[in-house]
């Protein structure tokens, strides 16, 4: 069953998952939205391993089976008529549960790894395992910027290698309600496949 039709909980509203990873997630319902937020406030774990998450939402229509812009990405539309309108459909409302929003876009040498910080458990076992710099295969695609400080906790910052940034671009732990999310801050699917820190970073963030 899918998100957009309440897969992430049973008949009574009980949650079916304790942890939840999404990779890619630029274009969601207004369901799905809704339904990602409620796993974190009811006690989930929701891990992104891809940043520019939620930045548009769309429609889907079952009858032919395919999906229609409604507002973000600098466009609404209402099925006839199209305009500029917001690049970032939840913006506000993803800075107090998620604590991030899409900041940076372009591929190249940007990024230098990143470097661990704090004391969460993520960030000392990370640490022992690789060294005080992480996730050197990564050198930038898409990135978000972390937007809300509160109940949030950084656990590496990416070293940009354009000093001129003043983005935070940062893997971080945050509290919402009653669960949690963790956020690698880019787009880490490029390079999970052969990236140990970045494997090793999902498995913790799923078992700690």
């Amino acid at each position: 069953m899918s998100v957009n039709e309440g897969g992430l909980f049973y008949e009574d509203g009980a949650r079916r998952f304790d942890v939840v990873i999404l990779g890619f997630t630029e274009y969601v319902t207004s369901q799905q939205y809704s339904a990602y937020k409620h796993f974190v406030a009811d006690g989930g774990r929701l891990i992104f391993m891809d940043a520019t998450n939620f930045l548009a939402e769309v429609r889907f229509y079952s009858q032919t089976n395919h999906l229609a812009l409604v507002k973000g990405h600098g466009w609404g539309f209402d099925g006839k008529r199209v305009w500029h309108d917001l690049r970032e459909r939840w913006s506000q409302d993803s800075t107090n549960w998620i604590a991030s929003n899409f900041c940076c876009f372009g591929y190249g040498r940007r990024y230098d790894g990143a470097f661990i910080v704090g004391t969460n458990l993520i960030s000392l076992e990370l640490q022992a395992e690789f060294g005080s710099r992480v996730f050197l295969s990564y050198k930038g695609h898409e990135e978000n910027r972390v937007t809300n400080s509160t109940s949030t906790e950084i656990l590496a910052r990416w070293s940009q290698l354009d000093s001129s940034s003043h983005d935070l671009v940062a893997a971080y732990v945050h509290r919402f309600m009653q669960g949690t999310v963790i956020h690698i801050g880019v787009m880490a699917s490029d390079v999970v496949s052969y990236d140990r820190s970045v494997q090793f970073f999902l498995i913790r963030s799923v078992y700690s």
